[in-house]
Order: C-alpha cells, then sequence, then structure tokens
C-alpha cells in the first residue's frame, strides 16, 4: 500500500536544530509547526499493517542517500520532523517521537515590514535567504571561475539573488555573500507570514 508524507525541517536559524527532544525540553525552547518548512512531500510504498514509526524508519533511510526530484532540504537528520496520517513524528537520537500538534486547517497572514541588517542575513542550505529565521528570498550559486566587474580578480562563484516583495532584486547577480550583505543593508522589505488560526 501507499502512504502519503511530508517531511519537515526547522529553519536554520533555531536553536532546537538538530538537537534532541529532550534537549528542547530541558531548555524550554518553543516547538511549533510555524518554526519549521515543508521540504518534501510524496508517497512511499509500504507493507500492511506497518507502525508508522517503521514507515518513519523506511523513509528516513531512504532520504540519506540520493534525494528525489524536488526534495528541498538536507538528509533527514535529528530534529526534522515526518507527518504521516495527519500525525507529526518526531527524529529523536534514537527514535522516532509522536508530537502533540494538530494539522492547521486555517491560517492567519501577518505581514511585517522589516529593514535588512546585514548581520542577520544568512544563506541557508536548502536555498532561502534568510533575516534572522525569516525568509526573505531566494539563493543559488552559479560556479564561473571569471573574472569579477573590474576584470582584474578571479572569482569562481555567482550568487543569484531574488527577494520576496522588492521587483528590482528579481534574478540578480553577486560575486561574492559580502557583496550580496552591503547590497540588502537597509533595504525595507514587507515579508508574509503564514501561522495557524
Amino acid at each position: 500500500m501507499k502512504k502519503s508524507f511530508k517531511i519537515y525541517q526547522m529553519h536554520i536559524e533555531n536553536n532546537a536544530k538538530f538537537m534532541s527532544l529532550d534537549f528542547v525540553k530541558e531548555n524550554n525552547l518553543p516547538l511549533a509547526l510555524s518554526d519549521y518548512e515543508k521540504v518534501y512531500e510524496g508517497e512511499v510504498e509500504v507493507p500492511e499493517g506497518k507502525s508508522n514509526e517503521t514507515v518513519c524508519d523506511h523513509i528516513y533511510m531512504k532520504f540519506q542517500g540520493a534525494k528525489p526530484e524536488g526534495y528541498k532540504g538536507h538528509s533527514i537528520s535529528m530534529s526534522d520532523v515526518i507527518e504521516l496520517d495527519g500525525k507529526f513524528y518526531y527524529c529523536d537520537e534514537y527514535c522516532w517521537e509522536e508530537l502533540d500538534w494538530s494539522v492547521p486547517t486555517d491560517t492567519i497572514e501577518e505581514k511585517h515590514n522589516i529593514t535588512l541588517n546585514p548581520e542577520h542575513i544568512h544563506f541557508a542550505q536548502n536555498g532561502d535567504l534568510l533575516h534572522g529565521n525569516i525568509k526573505i528570498g531566494t539563493w543559488e550559486k552559479e560556479v564561473i571561475g571569471g573574472r569579477d566587474r573590474s576584470g582584474n580578480k578571479l572569482v569562481p562563484f555567482l550568487y543569484w539573488i531574488k527577494i520576496n516583495d522588492i521587483p528590482s532584486f528579481q534574478h540578480i547577480p553577486y560575486y561574492s555573500r559580502k557583496e550580496v550583505r552591503e547590497h540588502l543593508a537597509g533595504k525595507k522589505v514587507t515579508i508574509t507570514i503564514k501561522r495557524a488560526a
């Protein structure tokens, strides 16, 4: 039989990322679906009668090697969450722990106006461009081995940046992460965050 599943991974800036559930509880860290991003949704073939924890083990092993097309995250690791049958399972140190979460049926959109601070801009491994733990856009790295705008300095990469809600920042090339941060410093953006109602 086939089962639908979703994989969620915690935002890169969250202190609980890659931590055990004991660590989360001991340090009173918040743990909610809004702290995560869905990185994949698909189906898996499983034998009849297998527990959800066993299915999670199967998915875990499957996503340690080559990733399917459309997968946006790193290999499944501690603190990641798998959703099966409307239930959420936390990848803990030695097992899967079911979380007391429910699938949100309604969401509220919150708009936040922020001024970008270069010290808070981070390049997440899944291609998200973050300001703190808020996604402000996306980034891609292209290997070029060319020269910079002056024609003097060899540069190995181009960084292509797309910023949400800023039409003039839809696909802009930069020669370094430092250049990205300097150019974005002081820019004002409006970010829409969806939360469970």
